[in-house]
């Protein structure tokens, strides 16, 4: 049977005996669902091109264009820096998620992928993406889905900062936040992800002491509580009507 390009560039080690570490980033790989398109075959070979990449709180991931990036633990906060030295959260990535994607085609300038917390990730080198996208057509549909959906948030996103008040984006973030992350509760839903007020600023494109203030009339609007620093949303059917 004719072997795949893939394959034939590391025969040995693709049928090798998975080390700990290969394991690790296996998991991390399926829980992707660009990369869950791939067969064994191709996935061992993905395995076996990557790497573990670690960080701690506050560092930023590399921009020089190489690598491509599945988070596996943490979370990180796309930033866009302005020249006045204002940063402005423009989203925010999670387990199972792509983030680096932009080294494919172009890094926008002053963008920074930092560590919201500390993380780790598989690491991939854009010419490992770019040969699956020519060998393995079912990936190559699925990331083009993955960056049609990332365009569509972010236009969605600057139509939010352009035409909303910030109010009305605060409201949003946290709705968002609880159908993404949300718990269950008696009392509601409980964001699963603890935000701070200047970390929802930043993302809403405002203050922190306006965020601050927004989110105490929430509160004594009984529409949110707040549980060891984390939102809880008594009220999602009045928050909407603000929108």
């Amino acid at each position: 049977m004719e072997r795949t390009s893939t394959e034939m560039m590391r025969p040995a080690e693709v049928y090798a005996e998975p080390t700990a570490e290969e394991l690790r980033r296996k998991r991390i790989l399926e829980r992707s669902r660009v990369f869950r398109t791939l067969d064994a075959t191709t996935m061992r070979y993905v395995v076996s091109a990557s790497s573990l990449f670690e960080a701690k709180r506050r560092t930023a991931l590399p921009s020089d264009l190489r690598y491509v990036y599945v988070l596996g633990a943490g979370r990180i906060r796309v930033v866009r820096r302005a020249s006045d030295g204002r940063e402005l959260t423009m989203d925010y990535r999670y387990p199972g998620e792509l983030t680096g994607e932009e080294a494919l085609i172009h890094a926008p300038e002053n963008q920074l992928n930092l560590a919201s917390e500390r993380i780790e990730a598989v690491q991939l080198r854009v010419d490992t993406i770019k040969r699956l996208f020519t060998d393995h057509s079912g990936f190559a549909l699925a990331f083009m889905e993955f960056i049609g959906e990332r365009l569509r948030s972010s236009q969605r996103r600057m139509e939010t900062l352009l035409t909303r008040s910030v109010e009305s984006r605060v409201v949003e973030f946290i709705l968002d936040s609880a159908e993404r992350h949300g718990e269950p509760d008696s009392r509601g839903t409980l964001v699963g992800i603890k935000f701070t007020h200047q970390e929802i600023a930043s993302f809403v494109g405002s203050t922190r002491e306006t965020v601050t203030l927004i989110l105490g009339e929430l509160r004594k609007n009984g529409w949110v509580a707040f549980d060891h620093r984390r939102i809880l949303v008594t009220d999602a059917t009045s928050m909407r009507a603000r929108l």
